[in-house]
């Protein structure tokens, strides 16, 4: 996609983020002082916050809000392909004109002044909701954010091979766990910022350190084990970690899991832990489809697959997804897809 104006200013605007960050507001209440307190010119607020859902609960009431005929702003944490689908003004994606001006408007008015990313967009959506009236205005709160630290396990497989790249599309700095210097430079190759070969480290976390010395933002967890151990130990304050998958308990799932204790990372950092199952989102895979469909033909998606060739050869395929040796996902090809003959059904 070619770059627009808005880029630019938002690139910039990354530069800014504190080296410290504490809990005030003073930050933003001193960007929103400078900017003539737009936020005192917003219809009523509906604030969604949470760990889940908080997408599907704000289309849901902008849905409502437009069915009786209001208007609605819409302010959401993460973005999809461009910053703008953030901001919803009158419930449509903000232009890249007035965009643009609010976010000229904040870097103006902030003059250089520490900030995170977070606060001064979210001003800058204030500032452009502030400019056109509306009924109502829906604000969510977010948990990742251009900047953050995502490091996940299982990198090169399936499921991580193509989260590191969402996480790039969404401003992140991407590190790779994975289990070879072969996997690792597939996921360099597709743009993960860096990462490590757990088989050539022989203190994992000290080697999360080194990828990641402002600590993890979000740790996307595909194995749990030792890799989820070394990750505690180096856990950002209100660090996020989504648990996906434990395949290195394959062979005890319903065992417990034995290994050092970090709990006490969880309360230092403030951390969450969740777990994820695709079911939950059901509902929205029609969207999960268009989004991945619209990244890929934009370029932005690359896949790599391991095929293993004929039915006889399930077996080791299935071995070799356990034992960390496929590179892509594991895939067995049973037969070349037929083409239907002339007069028959296909």
């Amino acid at each position: 996609m070619p770059p627009l104006r808005s880029d630019a200013v938002l690139e910039r605007l990354t530069r800014l983020h504190p080296k410290l960050i504490d809990l005030s507001l003073e930050r933003i209440e001193r960007l929103l002082a400078a900017l003539g307190h737009p936020e005192r010119e917003l219809p009523p607020v509906v604030h969604v916050a949470g760990t889940n859902g908080k997408g599907s609960v704000i289309a849901f009431l902008k849905a409502i809000c437009e069915a009786a005929g209001l208007s609605a702003h819409v302010y959401v944490s993460p973005h999809l392909i461009r910053f703008n689908e953030r901001i919803g003004v009158r419930g449509r994606p903000i232009g890249e004109e007035p965009l643009n001006e609010a976010l000229a408007a904040c870097e103006e008015a902030n003059a250089g002044a520490p900030i995170t990313f977070f606060e001064i967009t979210t001003a800058a959506a204030f500032l452009a909701f502030s400019r056109v009236p509306a009924d109502i205005a829906l604000i969510e709160t977010g948990r990742i954010k251009p900047g953050d630290t995502v490091v996940i396990s299982a990198a090169a497989g399936s499921v991580g091979q193509i989260a590191g790249q969402i996480a790039k599309i969404c401003g992140c700095r991407a590190i790779a766990v994975t289990s070879t210097e072969e996997k690792l430079a597939w996921c360099r190759e597709i743009g993960y910022d860096d990462g490590i070969a757990y088989r050539n480290e022989p203190d994992l976390a000290a080697a999360i350190a080194r990828v990641c010395p402002d600590g993890v933002d979000v740790y996307y967890d595909n194995t749990a084990g030792p890799i989820l151990d070394a990750v505690f130990q180096n856990l950002a304050t209100h660090a996020r970690i989504v648990v996906v998958g434990t395949i290195s308990l394959a062979d005890r799932f319903e065992q417990p899991d034995i290994g050092p204790r970090f709990m006490r990372r969880i309360l230092v950092a403030r951390a969450r832990i969740e777990g994820f199952l695709s079911g939950d989102y059901a509902h929205r895979s029609a969207e999960a489809y268009e989004r991945l469909a619209a990244w890929q033909r934009a370029g932005l998606l690359r896949s790599r697959f391991d095929i293993a060739e004929g039915f006889e050869s399930l077996p080791g395929a299935f071995l070799r997804l356990l034992t960390s040796k496929n590179v892509g996902k594991q895939v067995v090809r049973v037969a070349e897809p037929s083409t239907p003959s002339e007069g028959t059904a296909p």
